[in-house]
């Protein structure tokens, strides 16, 4: 039995058949090869955009360029300037969020719930029209779950830079969406000042919301282990994480801290960089 599996995995890679069941496979973030995009343009307002139909952002490099307008904050602060959500996939149990607090980009990505990993820029966004990005570069580009660099730009100059140690290797959940301009479900900053005091929708105007993506072929071996169900994060471990993060949210919100509006980084769960565990 061992010997036909392999033949067979052999003879699918040999025929160019993978991945098997590419339209079910889309769900996960893996479209077929031959009709891939590269980019992606999204507007302001794009709310709930499917499974299968999200930029794949696995296991490679890829920017986030967003063009924005930003009013300013008014001479009797009447009005608060810049902020909320830019662009954001999914949830807290993985996912992640370009948005802009207090002034700052920033951009959180949550390893299925079992790390979150914050940048913020040194500088507050500029008045007017401003152009941010993120940039994401894999270490092993192809590789299942590869680590890589994590940087943010504000008008080209580098604001940022931190090291991302793993990444989700498939699709962060078939049954969450990608937002424009705002956070719809859980959301993937499980932090006070993210989920309640930053507006619903983004305050400024979202111009456009650009992704770039790099190359990246699954190699055969990480093809069969996305088929047989094997990641590097398992679903018990998945599973398990999940609970503890809900029994940690029924914790905060039966005593909420008094310093929960401070910007000491304090999410519902726990530290920034070390999400629920």
């Amino acid at each position: 039995m061992r010997e036909l599996t392999a033949l067979f995995w052999a003879e699918a890679e040999k025929y160019q058949v993978l991945p098997l069941l590419g339209e079910i496979a889309t769900v996960w973030g893996f479209p077929k090869e031959s009709r891939e995009q590269t980019k992606f343009v999204y507007y302001n307002g794009t709310e709930n955009i499917a499974s299968g139909m999200i930029p794949p952002i696995y296991n490679r490099s890829y920017s986030i360029s967003a063009d924005l307008y930003n009013p300013g904050r008014s001479a009797l602060g009447l009005r608060s300037g810049i902020a909320g959500v830019i662009v954001a996939e999914a949830s807290f149990l993985g996912g992640f969020s370009l948005y802009v607090e207090r002034g700052r980009l920033k951009h959180t990505y949550s390893l299925a719930g079992l790390k979150l990993d914050t940048i913020a820029t040194r500088d507050e966004l500029p008045d007017g029209k401003v152009n941010v990005r993120y940039e994401f570069t894999a270490d092993r580009p192809g590789v299942f779950g590869t680590g890589g660099t994590s940087r943010l730009f504000i008008n080209g100059k580098q604001q940022a830079e931190a090291k991302l140690e793993h990444t989700v290797p498939f699709r962060f959940a078939a049954y969450d969406v990608m937002d424009i301009g705002t956070d719809n479900g859980l959301p993937v900053v499980p932090k006070f000042e993210y989920a309640k005091v930053l507006p619903k929708y983004f305050k400024g105007t979202i111009e456009k919301v650009e992704f770039d993506l790099g190359a990246a072929k699954p190699s055969a071996e990480d093809l069969r282990r996305m088929y047989l169900g094997i990641s590097s994060l398992s679903c018990v471990e998945a599973w398990i994480a999940s609970i503890r993060w809900g029994t940690d949210c029924g914790r905060f919100w039966r005593k909420r801290k008094t310093d929960e509006h401070s910007d000491d980084e304090q999410t519902y769960f726990g530290s920034s960089n070390r999400g629920c565990l």
